[in-house]
């Protein structure tokens, strides 16, 4: 592109600056990556996620991790993002917040209890939250999420299970960061894949399978290793058998995302699916 510009004339050329994301991951079970868990605990590893997918789209990225799990903690983790200093020096407010955990309707999910207007109502931080929503997407995984403004610069808040957080990130963060970065239409395109084989789906929620090519000419999909049909028992999509390392693992055999339509109850093999291609 400099080339062409350059051919044709140009020496300067008006452009957009990295945008700058803040990522914060809260659970007070949250170790920093490489200590050693005790038990109960796990390592973060939805921060480090969140932030090398951000950091994929050229955005400058401040990470912070294993924020605990209360109000007051969450307040001055989002505070201290907004006086952040970033990879080219500057020391300024992100043009974006992204936050994971904690918006679900659990007794520690207080990323909704700093969002929502009723519990927020008689805190000092009241007025910093505005255009708050809370809403239930009808989707699988990823139900429940977030977003508002936190002193007026744009928060989305993800669910905290890493699947989770992963296909929130393709759907809202990837487009909300690449109009950040000057794309005229960051929205996504679908593509026609076979499945190689069948899976369940739940009917009413559009369904995220993370997937992977495996036909030479690139037709056909599986689903990727560990992955599976996420369960229906209100823990952010968490299947009913346990978000072990199978579902991690998943993650980084899937080189793309089946979205399968809220009306059909399972996928045959032969069936043709959509998929969005990762990078």
């Amino acid at each position: 592109h400099v080339s062409v510009a350059a051919s044709a004339g140009h020496a300067a050329l008006p452009v957009h600056r990295p945008p700058r994301v803040a990522v914060v991951s809260t659970g007070s079970e949250l170790v920093a990556a490489g200590v050693a868990p005790p038990p109960g605990m796990l390592p973060d590893s939805n921060s480090v996620l969140l932030a090398a997918a951000a950091r994929s789209l050229g955005a400058y990225v401040v990470r912070r991790g294993a924020v605990g799990d209360t109000a007051a903690t969450v307040v001055a983790a989002l505070d201290a993002a907004l006086d952040a200093t970033w990879p080219d020096g500057a020391v300024a407010p992100p043009d974006l917040v992204v936050t994971t955990g904690g918006v679900s309707a659990g007794a520690f999910d207080v990323v909704r209890e700093v969002l929502d207007p009723a519990t927020r109502a008689a805190t000092p931080w009241a007025d910093a939250v505005t255009d708050a929503r809370l809403v239930a997407v009808g989707m699988q995984p990823g139900k429940p999420q977030g977003l508002g403004r936190w002193r007026g610069v744009p928060w989305l808040a993800l669910p905290g299970n890493p699947v989770s957080a992963f296909v929130s990130f393709e759907l809202f963060v990837r487009p909300a960061v690449d109009r950040l970065r000057g794309a005229v239409d960051p929205r996504r395109t679908l593509v026609p894949r076979v499945a190689a084989e069948g899976w369940s789906s739940p009917v009413g929620r559009e369904q995220l399978v993370l997937v992977r090519h495996v036909a030479p000419d690139g037709a056909r999909v599986v689903r990727a290793s560990g992955a599976r049909p996420a369960g229906d028992d209100g823990r952010d999509g968490v299947p009913a058998g346990g978000s072990g390392s199978h579902r991690l693992s998943a993650l980084a055999h899937a080189d793309a995302v089946a979205v399968v339509p809220a009306e059909v109850g399972a996928v045959a093999p032969g069936d043709e699916v959509r998929v969005l291609l990762l990078d």
